[in-house]
């Protein structure tokens, strides 16, 4: 296995930091924009910002029923 420098173990130990957070980071919003780019499979309705927020937000067991006619509206 071939030496490596001090400065060059740094330097690789910090491309290798740099890659783990632009996966660890840009891998749900890269997902997300290529599942809106695409759109919707055919019979499916139109994926929208506004219909998955609403799905995140916390209800109490009486207001899901609201959640859910909410949803088939949008």
């Amino acid at each position: 296995m071939a030496k490596l420098s001090k400065e060059t173990k740094q330097r690789l130990q910090q491309v290798f930091q740099c890659g783990q957070f632009i996966i660890r980071w840009g891998f749900i919003p890269t997902v997300l924009y290529l599942g809106f780019k695409r759109g919707a499979d055919p019979g499916m309705p139109e994926p929208t910002v506004l219909r998955y927020s609403l799905d995140t937000v916390p209800f109490s067991p009486q207001t899901q029923r609201v959640q859910g006619a909410w949803c088939q509206i949008l």
